[in-house]
């Protein structure tokens, strides 16, 4: 079974789906591609990303993505563990995604094999 990440924004703004897009090719470009596969969702909202993770990860993973995020010039971040806070640099958030926010789907096994080759 293939594993997706699905990338979310609150409004209808294609360049907020277009820079997670970006950030999944910096993780994809670093040492660890494989953390994909741990992520659910990235959120963007006004420069706060927003991270869904499958399990807890390792703290290398939480670095990994936070050095992608910062990539696009952004440094805020929170984590969750299937939507229950994690830690974060802003306190007392839920999990902001929802079932009508904006999206893209990614398919995380064919953006692993396509690192590989």
């Amino acid at each position: 079974m293939s594993q997706t990440l699905i990338l979310l924004t609150d409004k209808p703004e294609p360049f907020r789906l277009d820079r997670l897009s970006r950030v999944v090719r910096h993780i994809m470009r670093g040492n660890h591609p494989g953390i994909l596969g741990w992520i659910l969702a990235l959120h963007d909202h006004k420069g706060l990303l927003s991270v869904n993770w499958r399990t807890r990860p390792m703290p290398s993973a939480i670095a990994a993505v936070a050095d992608a995020w910062a990539k696009e010039h952004e440094h805020i971040s929170n984590h969750y563990v299937r939507s229950r806070p994690l830690l974060g640099d802003i306190d007392e958030l839920k999990w902001p995604g929802a079932c009508e926010n904006l999206h893209r789907t990614v398919n995380v096994d064919q953006l692993v094999e396509f690192a590989r080759r």
